[in-house]
């Protein structure tokens, strides 16, 4: 499974209109930004909560293990999510 084909199942997994689902996602505005999310999804119906799910997606053993020795870089976008 690539990076495009999980973005499609959180994007099925998150259907508008209930969330709207965005894609590398800065963890600031303009050029503040330091990390981003692969994906994030906003819940917004209020009736089921405004919750904000983000995404770091590894498709590969190797990306994988290389962000388990360096998990403080996720926080910096982890911090602004419900979920994570």
């Amino acid at each position: 499974m690539n990076a495009n084909e999980l973005c499609a199942l959180i994007a099925k997994r998150h259907p508008s209109p209930e969330y709207a689902v965005f894609y590398e996602v800065s963890n600031a505005t303009g050029g503040n930004g330091t990390r981003r999310a692969d994906a994030v999804a906003l819940g917004i119906w209020p009736s089921r909560g405004l919750a904000l799910h983000g995404f770091e997606i590894k498709v590969s053993r190797r990306d994988w293990t290389k962000e388990k020795r360096t998990p403080q870089k996720a926080e910096a976008v982890a911090q602004h999510c419900d979920y994570w």
